[in-house]
């Protein structure tokens, strides 16, 4: 859901002088997910910013960065792709492969009943992600 630049800082700011944040896909208790377009490459990605009240917290900003690299090192059509991470102008930031449709949350709530052979593609492609993340 897009929010006006008046209730939303980061929209239309340019994040590491290369992500230029477009609108705010989601949120939650630690921070916000936008859509922005990465300037030098014209590609468009999903931008995790941490909130900048915990954006100098050690404990979080460890955290995040062993989340950065753990999804980094997966590959796995089911797992989307980080392309960066960093702190820039005290805001902590990771850039990832942004997708396109509408989250299996808001699938459930807005479309009823699942039929069955959907709902068993869902969790084999989450089955099959989870082992991706769990091989060493």
């Amino acid at each position: 859901m897009a929010t006006s630049a008046d209730s939303d800082p980061l929209l239309g700011q340019v994040i590491a002088e290369r992500y230029a944040v477009t609108r705010r896909i989601g949120r939650g208790g630690m921070g916000a997910v936008y859509a922005a377009r990465q300037q030098p490459l014209g590609r468009d990605v999903a931008l995790k910013v941490i909130r900048a009240d915990l954006a100098h917290d050690p404990e979080v900003v460890g955290r995040f960065e062993r989340e950065a690299r753990a999804i980094a090192r997966l590959s796995d059509p089911h797992i989307v792709v980080v392309y960066d991470f960093g702190h820039s102008g005290g805001t902590l930031y990771l850039a990832m492969e942004l997708l396109t449709g509408v989250s299996l949350g808001e699938r459930l709530r807005t479309g009823g009943p699942m039929p069955l052979p959907s709902a068993l593609r869902i969790a084999r492609d989450i089955c099959v992600a989870l082992d991706a993340a769990l091989k060493p």
